[in-house]
């Protein structure tokens, strides 16, 4: 049954924690619901704007406390000779909350500690026309050079130390172009996958890729253990 559900999901409470939480216990509800429209027009707008920028999003956290809200974006750039511009972020951000709101960039040095970057740099790379072979075999290879690496996280017991023991990636669609209607389904597997274990710790993200032959969905994991 653990094979069938969200990772993430089966493992709430005891060893990961939710993403995000907003709480609006006697508070004004209208203030919540405009914050959640305006939020899904930021995301958009900055996925779109790293992409432009030869960039690629890792996540975003939301922070809201007594009108204040924190946005912390965190993201890989590609060109180690291009600096990210954001004024037309700020303008953006300001214009549809018309709150006060603090803007956090932080880049990220490392490739292989984020299910969502992985994921979010080979959907833009076949978009763009690259070869999945060569995409995919890329990803793997960082993958298996970086077992056994530590990662810092939170979680319900506070600040922990993570290794990588193992991963997964899993492609579905019409792969590169071919003749062939029917869709594949393409597999990568690397180190140890405790997928049935309560006590391990597990990163997923799944991506809709849209290219010339059609959709391919495109799901990561990273399987750590404490």
């Amino acid at each position: 049954m653990s094979r069938k559900i969200n990772p993430t999901s089966f493992r709430l409470g005891l060893s990961q924690v939710w993403s995000g939480l907003f709480q609006v216990y006697g508070k004004n509800m209208y203030f919540y619901s405009n914050l959640l429209g305006s939020k899904f027009i930021i995301e958009n707008y900055i996925k779109r704007l790293l992409m432009s920028q030869e960039s690629i999003l890792d996540s975003m956290c939301w922070s809201t406390r007594k009108k204040q809200i924190t946005l912390l974006v965190t993201y890989k750039n590609l060109s180690a000779y291009s600096p990210l511009k954001v004024v037309n972020l700020k303008k953006l951000v300001h214009w549809l909350l018309n709150l006060n709101i603090k803007l956090y960039l932080l880049k990220r040095t490392e490739w292989s500690n984020s299910a969502a970057l992985l994921t979010n740099y080979t959907a833009q790379s076949l978009q763009k026309s690259s070869s999945f072979k060569k995409t995919l075999n890329y990803v793997t290879v960082l993958l298996n050079n970086h077992l056994h690496t530590k990662k810092i996280v939170y979680n319900n017991k506070g600040i922990v130390s993570l290794k990588l023991k193992g991963f997964k990636l899993k492609i579905s669609g019409r792969l590169d172009n071919v003749r062939n209607q029917m869709s594949k389904t393409s597999n990568c597997i690397g180190g140890s996958l405790p997928l049935s274990r309560l006590n391990s710790y597990v990163e997923y993200h799944s991506a809709n890729i849209y290219t010339k032959s059609g959709v391919n969905g495109l799901h990561i994991w990273l399987f750590y253990h404490f």
